[in-house]
């Protein structure tokens, strides 16, 4: 075999595991990341979709994840701008928002199960608000 034929099929297997090997990468498209912050957005009863714009300003890409800088523009009003950050992950139909899970919830702290060893116990949550409080959750305790 000459050279020329050996280099072209160490081409050709090469060219042929770099083509599967990228069939299974996510996609990286801006537009796929502010796809899924829409439709995770749009499954929240408290927001309008049709009165904001979602712009994705920065993506860093891990593997099947991903964190997305994300401006959210009021449509009537270009000042009034928000920016999240979300992170999103690969799922069978595309990216999906990982939903945020609060510090408390993750770390068991809100029932002082995961203190360190030493630490003095929580206390234990008022029964009744300060006086002058106002009602939490549309009455008082």
């Amino acid at each position: 075999m000459s050279g020329i034929a050996a280099l072209a099929r160490i081409a050709g297997v090469a060219a042929l595991a770099i083509g599967l090997a990228c069939q299974d990468a996510p996609t990286r498209s801006a537009k796929d990341i502010e796809g899924a912050v829409a439709s995770y957005l749009a499954s929240r009863t408290d927001l309008n979709l049709g009165e904001v714009h979602v712009k994705a300003t920065r993506i860093r890409y891990d593997g099947d994840r991903a964190v997305a800088s994300v401006s959210i523009t009021a449509a009537g009003d270009p000042q009034a701008v928000m920016t999240m950050l979300y992170e999103l992950q690969m799922g069978p139909s595309g990216w999906e928002v990982t939903p945020p899970v609060s510090r408390s919830q993750e770390d068991g702290f809100a029932t002082g199960e995961s203190l360190p060893p030493g630490h003095p116990p929580l206390p234990a949550p008022r029964e009744e608000l300060p006086p002058g409080h106002p009602p939490l959750n549309g009455g008082g305790r």
